[in-house]
């Protein structure tokens, strides 16, 4: 029925904690609506879940259903609101704004509280508006306007100062900069969120540079706690926009995989990329990366498939580095050794010597085994010779996996004898045995195959 297969898109489309929100705000009486709200949340917040909505029901119910949720989540969503305050303040600007639209502003006014999302956001229309009311002679409103900015303003300034601090310490977590009151810095952050007289939007804002500076540093004792506090936070309907709940499956993915937890970071992985946002190739990549670990590269591949228009179309070459290395390594995983190379390489013609600047050594090393198992070992020495790849690898200091494809290719160019061979590889796995992960050790195997 094609009335449901767009019902259970709606459905597979939503998160968990949409589920949740509307679960524990349920106005509901009608036994099939409940019923199919529990098959809702089966499908959404189990990974393997299979069950079926009953075609039997009134198809009329599951677009009543559909259109109650829309309207809960509608009501809760701060980009929503963000929305209405950014139209409100163009028909202001443009003396346009209705009768009904001032009217709400003055409901707003009377529900406010400092804690809003966009409590900034609000007070900045609310001075507009108080413009607007003095040149048509509005006293009455104009008195309870201005009550309202006097009211708030001190709280108004705080908020301003505070969104202005964090974005000085997210830049100095960004570039790197040295600084002795870092880690003072790091924990004002963290009272920021904590601090539930400020607007949401700077306690989300600083969580997020406080995760930024942990996860990238693996440290993630730190961010355990917070990251659980939030979650319960947007399970019970704060915080809340797809948007927000896209970063935050996508951050949680992070810890989970540092974690080890890959089972779970999947099922974030696939959360982070229900909804599209600017980091959606970025939010993607880390899925692939997970699924490639869960050996799922047929599901990695499909949602790539996907989402060639969004990698085709993005401005940021490392992402799109990156997204092509997962691509070709499950290739290599599904054993389509040709087909890598070819996609590998057009990607290589494309970008040029700026895949110098841009995760090259990862895309090289899936790049040269799909090359090494197609037998492709002189193209390989061509690659390397051009970009000094070895030489880069040595001098980066990083895990020696070009090193040891070129050892392979070497040896299948027959510019090494078995002796050569054996002893090149033991010196390279005794240099690096306090470091060898799992991957590097397969390729030292698959090279032990080849020798």
């Amino acid at each position: 029925m094609a009335k449901l297969k767009k019902f259970t898109a709606f459905i597979d489309g939503l998160f968990p904690s949409e589920i949740a929100y509307v679960k524990s705000h349920n106005d509901y009486r009608d036994g099939e609506l409940l019923e199919i709200l529990t098959v809702a949340e089966a499908r959404v917040c189990s990974e393997n879940a299979q069950r079926d909505f009953d075609d039997k029901i009134d198809p009329r119910k599951y677009s009543k259903l559909q259109n109650s949720i829309k309207h809960k989540l509608a009501k809760v969503d701060v980009d929503t609101y963000y929305e209405w305050i950014s139209r409100s303040n163009y028909l202001i600007n443009t003396d346009a704004i209705p009768p009904q639209e001032q009217t709400r502003i003055i409901r707003e006014i009377e529900m406010f509280e400092p804690g809003w999302y966009h409590m900034g956001s609000f007070y900045r229309l609310v001075e507009k508006f108080d413009e607007y009311l003095v040149r048509r002679y509005r006293e009455k409103d104009v008195k309870s306007v201005r009550d309202f900015l006097n009211q708030h303003r001190e709280i108004y300034l705080h908020n301003l100062q505070t969104t202005e601090k964090i974005n000085s310490i997210t830049d100095k977590i960004v570039f790197g900069e040295k600084s002795a009151d870092l880690e003072s810095d790091l924990q004002w952050l963290l009272d920021i969120f904590y601090d539930a007289s400020l607007s949401k939007k700077n306690r989300y804002s600083a969580l997020v540079s406080f995760m930024m500076y942990h996860i990238d540093r693996k440290k993630i004792d730190r961010v355990i706690e917070p990251m659980e506090v939030l979650e319960k936070a947007i399970f019970s309907g704060e915080f809340y926009s797809p948007r927000i709940l896209s970063n935050f499956y996508a951050n949680k993915l992070l810890l989970l995989n540092y974690q080890k937890r890959y089972e779970e970071a999947a099922f974030c992985g696939r959360q982070s990329i229900k909804h599209f946002t600017e980091d959606f190739l970025y939010y993607l990549n880390n899925y692939s990366s997970v699924l490639v670990h869960l050996n799922r590269c047929e599901t990695a591949i499909a949602n790539m498939n996907e989402s060639m228009h969004v990698f085709k179309s993005t401005r940021s070459k490392g992402r799109r580095v990156i997204f092509m290395a997962n691509y070709c390594r499950c290739l290599n995983r599904l054993g389509q050794f040709k087909r890598s190379v070819r996609m590998a390489d057009r990607f290589l013609d494309e970008i040029g010597k700026q895949i110098m600047q841009h995760h090259w050594n990862y895309f090289f090393r899936i790049f040269f085994f799909a090359l090494l198992q197609a037998n492709e070992t002189e193209r390989m020495m061509k690659i390397e010779r051009k970009y000094k790849l070895v030489e880069q690898e040595r001098k980066s200091g990083l895990l020696p996996y070009l090193s040891i494809l070129m050892l392979g290719a070497s040896y299948r160019e027959v510019r090494l004898s078995q002796k050569e061979f054996d002893n090149q590889l033991s010196s390279l796995k005794t240099e690096f045995s306090t470091q060898i992960k799992p991957e590097l050790q397969e390729l030292i195997s698959e090279m032990v195959r080849i020798g």
